[in-house]
């Protein structure tokens, strides 16, 4: 009976971290077109950030199985979410110290990407794609 326990309470806690982890995404990803469109006020730009900003789900592919084979999975999640987070506190940290710039915004929006999409196991990666090509 405990073993069955301790198994229930490491899937909650699994499955509350995910959900904590998407949505913490979700969050990010309508808070920071915005916050470009609000700073430069130019949607062209938006838009090439958008661009830009989905090129990393290419690059993390084989990167990201690369980790997860030498790493283990749940390292490599854990150690993306924490890091993603980093990079999502990036933004107001470097618009109070050096201030916002279209570089600095598509450097930063970059990076997060790319680890956001780092932190998405393979599978899941797969299956998205998948859907995003029946719609």
């Amino acid at each position: 009976m405990p073993g069955t326990m301790r198994k229930k309470s490491s899937v909650i806690l699994l499955q509350v971290s995910n959900f904590a982890s998407a949505l913490g995404n979700s969050i990010v990803m309508i808070t920071i077109p915005w916050l470009i469109l609000e700073r430069t006020d130019s949607p062209a730009f938006a838009g090439l950030v958008a661009a830009v900003s989905a090129l990393p789900a290419i690059v993390v592919s084989p990167i990201g199985g690369w980790m997860v084979d030498h790493l283990g999975r749940r390292a490599v999640s854990i150690g993306a979410d924490l890091l993603s987070s980093l990079s999502v506190a990036a933004f107001p940290i470097v618009a109070a110290t050096f201030g916002l710039t279209n570089t600095s915004i598509l450097i930063m929006r970059s990076l997060e990407q790319f680890l956001i999409q780092l932190g998405i196991p393979p599978e899941r990666r797969c299956c998205q794609m998948w859907q995003r090509n029946q719609k």
